[in-house]
């Protein structure tokens, strides 16, 4: 009884309801029309606060049942995942590991990226031969960590090298300087009693999973841990081949996109491509170095010290010798670092120059960075009003005999 009396105030409700929604049009001005007449119907206030009080508790403990189980499903995840942090452990490798020594294989220089920062000043007291080679914190870390004693030797890296000898004048500690960065990255021998080919082919066959063809990882590794790894033969390969002096040779932005567009010109001209070659390469810095500090303009220098340039073309085997170059005087510094740019385009627009550049008997090709020096004013064809000069030089061979191209 009492079930169909909730029944009879269920559909009473719904009635009210629904006479509600016909007799009010809306706001989209809709007229209905409604045959049938409409009932008032009257709903005692016992009743009504009765069904309210049941409708009220039902809510009540719906809501109150969903928050609970709300809450309690919060706190349950965040155990859950409490837990599961505490289950994984944080993974570290010792710092003379495959693993960790991995980290730093591949790095690249911004040298090796960003042509406006090639370019190097002869007046710098740190290094005034050659461009930052850095590559970043955790490099240095290695390299302040290793025994440079076990793989450098600078009397035998300057004999192996003889233009990268020149292009540092010689100097012993920034030579080992370039081997701890580009060296070893080139996969150089700094020592006769490490060579990375041997290494390489006699070391533990699983370091090539994690350092593939970056030689510096291996260096690292070696040095880090001589104890273990002492015993490896690395001074011959024992497959019978020969041993390299370096297996790879690596540009700055700057020489990159010289070597290319030269090339260009060459394809252009239907002429083979030039060979690049890291020890070329030395002696066009060399060059330019010279020209700077003491202030040489274009090709003097080679005019007036014949018998010096002979005697460092036969060091390298190079038989016909030509260069490009491009000086320039400004009156800022920072308009002569703005020189560092590619100088192909302009050696097109001259005819000797371009010859240079498409001349089928030249094999071999060598450029330069930026050097920037200041002008000491003895040389007449610089401006006086300038403050610093530049230059940037391109240089070209028939024959060589160098570590990359022997």
């Amino acid at each position: 009884m009492k079930k169909k009396f909730y029944i009879s105030i269920v559909a009473i409700i719904m009635t009210v309801c629904v006479i509600g929604c016909i007799g009010n049009t809306g706001s989209s001005n809709v007229t209905v029309s409604v045959s049938e007449p409409v009932h008032e119907v009257a709903v005692t206030s016992e009743v009504s606060e009765e069904v309210s009080e049941e409708v009220s508790e039902e809510v009540s403990e719906e809501v109150s049942e969903e928050k609970t189980e709300e809450e309690t499903t919060e706190v349950t995840t965040e155990e859950v995942v409490d837990e599961v942090v505490e289950e994984v452990p944080e993974v570290t490798y010792d710092f003379n590991s495959v693993e960790a020594i991995s980290e730093v294989c591949g790095l690249r220089a911004p040298v090796q990226d960003d042509i406006t920062i090639c370019y190097v000043h002869t007046f710098d007291e740190v290094n005034p031969y050659d461009v930052t080679w850095d590559y970043g914190p955790l490099y240095e870390e290695y390299v302040a960590a290793c025994d440079w004693s076990l793989v450098f030797d600078a009397d035998f890296y300057m004999e192996s090298f003889p233009m990268l000898a020149l292009q540092y004048n010689y100097d012993e500690e920034l030579l080992l300087r370039h081997f701890q960065t580009i060296g070893i990255h080139e996969g150089r021998q700094g020592s006769a009693n490490f060579n990375i080919g041997a290494y390489f082919m006699n070391c533990d066959d699983s370091f090539y999973d994690s350092f593939e063809y970056n030689y510096e990882g291996y260096y690292f590794y070696y040095m880090l841990n001589y104890e273990a790894e002492k015993n490896v033969n690395t001074v011959t390969r024992n497959d019978g081949k020969p041993v390299k002096l370096q297996y790879n040779t690596i540009m700055t932005a700057l020489q990159a996109k010289e070597f290319e567009q030269v090339n260009e010109y060459r394809e252009d001209a239907g002429v083979e491509p030039l060979i690049y070659d890291a020890e070329f390469a030395a002696f066009a810095n060399w060059r330019c170095y010279i020209n700077c500090v003491e202030n040489w303009d274009a090709h003097d220098w080679c005019h007036e010290n014949l018998d010096e340039l002979r005697s460092y073309k036969a060091v390298i085997g190079c038989n016909h010798y030509s260069e490009n170059n491009v000086d320039t005087t400004n009156v800022a510094l920072s308009g002569a670092e703005g020189n560092a740019i590619p100088r192909a385009g302009a050696y097109a627009a001259s005819p000797a120059h371009y010859e240079a550049m498409t001349n089928t008997e030249f094999v071999y090709f060598g450029t330069s960075n930026c050097y920037i020096a200041e002008n000491n004013r003895t040389n007449p064809a610089f401006h006086e009003n300038a403050k610093y000069i530049s230059f940037v030089q391109d240089i070209f061979s028939d024959t060589l005999s160098t570590p990359t191209n022997p």
